[in-house]
């Protein structure tokens, strides 16, 4: 048993890179480069990504190098309402398990699991005004999409007879390991209308996405451990591992109203990934039970998924003449409406689903229903400036959650947070600025007793994700900006 357990912890074991859900945006949004520096109207390097147009606000050649490290802890209590068993009730699976095996069916599959992850984000940026002319041109690298966990282990299943996949923790059905992202590789450029200070921009992105993915998985969609026969197990794994490219775009305008340009305003207008939903090809690998001593691919397959398009809006105002005091604020809205579903097909297939979740035709290999929502944050802040070297900035800030209650679970933990941001920056030289700032994103203790996934049929249906969450995300981010 426990060779086996070594031979699946070796197949399955994945590092996680970034942070589980969101740093402080919305949902798998976790675009927070250069802290309170990184909104569509302040004009930077980090206008490449938030507004292409405030790069008008820009003087001079710069080059960003930003680095985010985030520190999460999250809990999840999964409780006995989210036991699944295939034959409906606890009581009818139980009836053909030994006592000890039924009594670790429950164990193994409710309780509090643990996740403690430090991660990075990092952001590389440049902007140029062409020595002083109407044009910017940006080029910039980063990862806005986002989300990885690795969840802490239960090392008292370590190489047991009974229930070894107990070890991967109650979570596992959600998840165990592993890593969403989209990295852009993004072009963009603006046009300062003459006397106006007004400018338009656009920008340009190459999207390499992928997903990899651990987790718990049986055929029938149940938490069950064994079998009912109680003579072999029953509780699988799957590993899902596609990547994909595509495109994207974005447009933006900003605005200098005021001839002393003590107030700057800035929207824009970021696409969906691939202007609509995106498929991504690759390998789903599946284990149907602990008595499979090897596991094969599935064959080819592909996920369906759509992300958001994003609209962002904010605004800079230096209060008073000395120009030492500047107040903040900005807006967001992603439209995660979009994002109702990720499903897995065989290679080429298309996902069409009945109301119930089960397919309507030949093809759909698991659906994970995530009806999400449009979700919207705020934050407000200001700046002092104790003299031409030295700022000091914070901000708080509000964000609704994407995912309902209905669809949370241990991969998506998603609720109404608040967020908290304090920072300096420094000019170390008359050309090199040095910044770094600490945050708190503090998510709301969720409770979900209306888990849709043991409700669905056929390829939706998994285990029940209900019970309680909590989830809190530590930020640090540094940067320099060097200004030729």
């Amino acid at each position: 048993m426990s060779q086996r357990r070594t031979r699946l912890a070796a197949l399955f074991g994945i590092s996680a890179a970034l942070v589980a859900s969101s740093a402080g945006a919305t949902g798998y949004l976790v675009a927070r480069y250069g802290a309170d520096h990184g909104q569509p109207a302040i004009g930077n390097a980090y206008a490449v990504y938030f507004n292409p147009a405030a790069m008008g606000g820009a003087t001079g050649s710069s080059l960003a190098i930003d680095a985010a490290i985030l520190f999460r802890q999250a809990t999840y209590n999964r409780t006995t309402d989210a036991l699944t068993p295939s034959s409906g009730t606890v009581d009818k699976y139980c009836e053909n398990l030994s006592a000890q095996a039924c009594a670790e069916y429950k164990a193994s599959n409710t309780g509090e699991s643990k996740l403690s992850n430090v991660s990075a984000l990092p952001y590389l940026g440049y902007i140029t005004d062409f020595g002083g002319t109407n044009f910017r041109l940006g080029a910039a690298a980063y990862v806005p999409f986002g989300g990885s966990a690795e969840w802490a282990r239960n090392t008292y299943y370590d190489g047991s007879a009974i229930t070894p996949g107990g070890f991967d923790g109650p979570q596992r059905w959600a998840t165990i390991s592993g890593k969403i992202q989209a990295l852009y590789a993004t072009l963009a450029g603006s046009y300062t209308i003459p006397d106006t200070r007004l400018s338009i921009g656009v920008n340009a992105s190459f999207i390499s996405q992928s997903v990899q993915t651990v987790r718990a998985r049986n055929t029938d969609g149940s938490d069950d451990t064994r079998a009912t026969d109680a003579d072999r197990f029953a509780e699988g794994r799957s590993l899902l591992d596609v990547k994909g490219t595509t495109f994207g775009a974005a447009v933006g305008v900003y605005w200098e109203p005021l001839a002393d340009r003590s107030v700057t305003v800035g929207a824009s207008y970021t696409s969906q990934p691939g202007f609509g939903e995106n498929r991504l090809k690759g390998d789903l690998y599946f284990t149907p039970g602990y008595s499979v001593a090897e596991t094969t691919p599935t064959g080819k397959v592909d996920l369906l998924q759509s992300f958001p398009a994003i609209w962002r809006l904010g605004g800079t105002w230096k209060l008073d003449h000395d120009r030492k005091w500047e107040l903040r604020a900005d807006a967001v809205m992603a439209q995660w409406s979009v994002f109702d579903k990720q499903c897995i097909v065989k290679e080429g297939q298309n996902c069409e689903l009945n109301a119930d979740g089960s397919q309507k035709a030949t093809g759909v290999v698991v659906n994970i229903p995530r009806n999400w929502k449009n979700a919207f944050g705020v934050r407000v802040g200001g700046a002092h400036y104790l003299n031409k070297d030295v700022e000091l900035f914070g901000s708080v800030g509000y964000t609704t959650p994407a995912a309902p209650s209905s669809t949370v679970d241990a991969s998506t933990v998603d609720s109404v947070r608040y967020t908290g941001t304090f920072g300096t920056k420094l000019g170390i030289t008359d050309n090199l600025a040095l910044a770094g700032s600490a945050a708190v994103v503090y998510f709301t203790p969720l409770t979900v007793t209306d888990s849709i996934y043991g409700q669905q049929k056929g390829e939706s249906k998994s285990p029940s994700a209900n019970g309680d969450y909590t989830s809190i995300v530590g930020i640090v981010d540094v940067n320099a900006v060097y200004t030729f």
